[in-house]
């Protein structure tokens, strides 16, 4: 396993949760409109049909209406889903950014402000690593996210030229994920997104993080990982650390599977610890004085 920070592991757990989240109630409000078809006709209400099913009550409607919402439900879980999976990345971008005050590693606004258009431009001028080689689909995306939030889906001129400066990679990309031209999502007054641009969403967010993250392995010394990496280990060890067991061979193992770039040696890990609080009698192999 390549290198995988703490933070970042944690972020990546989020994204999954977030993203398997999202795909469940987008593909269980489409279980739930098919499996209604056998109650269609029916004047019962759903609530007494099924009053087992948890917060049925609050949805007090006959199956044929229900049908109808559960088959609609696609864009409006669209508008939800989309900022999300774009709020999950920016926290992670903003974590980075937390490292950096710590290192430090100064920020280079050169006149830009921090926000979710300029923040990757600025960390990676931070992090001295070359631009992200395409942003144009991350923009997009953003676009429609603030249209979604800020003016109910409206599709005005900034949405369009966010779509217009895709560049070919992006178009081709959007075209391959969606299963449609991203022309297709902003051809009425208000923005037409389904599972499609979520699923662009999540996949961009994730690729972007993926990237940044790696590129913070190569920016920050060797110091702060190894730093993280003892404090990530006891976050993850405290009972074994309050029990008083040998963390020895433990420790070792937990540097070489998820810092294992760096290779840090024993005596970089030991001294590490023991700057954490670890009594030396913790870091010794079993046998050893």
């Amino acid at each position: 396993m390549a290198t995988l920070s703490a933070s970042f592991r944690v972020h990546r757990a989020s994204m999954i949760q977030a993203d398997n989240a999202v795909m469940a109630l987008l593909v269980g409000a489409q279980l739930a409109f098919s499996s209604l078809s056998i109650t269609q006709g029916s004047s019962v209400s759903l609530s007494a049909m099924f009053p087992a099913v948890r917060h049925i009550e609050r949805f007090q409607l006959r199956p044929d209406r229900a049908r109808r919402e559960l088959g609609a439900s696609e864009e409006h879980l669209a508008r939800i889903a989309i900022p999300y999976a774009l709020s999950v990345h920016e926290d992670y971008v903003t974590q980075v950014k937390d490292d950096l005050a710590g290192i430090p590693l100064p920020l280079a606004l050169r006149g830009r402000r921090w926000n979710a258009e300029n923040m990757h431009a600025i960390l990676m001028d931070a992090l001295g690593q070359p631009s992200l080689p395409d942003l144009t689909t991350f923009e997009a995306l953003r676009r429609l996210r603030n249209s979604l939030i800020h003016s109910g889906g409206v599709v005005d001129a900034y949405v369009e030229e966010g779509i217009r400066l895709l560049s070919p990679d992006a178009l081709i990309r959007w075209e391959q994920v969606v299963g449609r031209p991203p022309g297709e999502s902003i051809k009425g007054d208000t923005l037409d997104v389904g599972a499609g641009e979520v699923m662009l969403a999540f996949s961009t967010a994730r690729h972007l993080s993926r990237v940044l993250h790696d590129a913070t392995l190569s920016a920050f010394p060797a110091s702060f990982w190894l730093t993280d990496c003892i404090r990530d280990f006891l976050r993850a060890h405290r009972e074994t650390l309050r029990a008083g067991r040998l963390l020895r061979a433990k420790l070792e193992h937990y540097a070489e599977k998820y810092y294992e770039d760096f290779a840090f040696t024993w005596p970089e890990l030991f001294d590490a610890a023991q700057r954490a609080g670890v009594p030396v009698s913790q870091l010794r192999r079993r046998g050893e004085r």
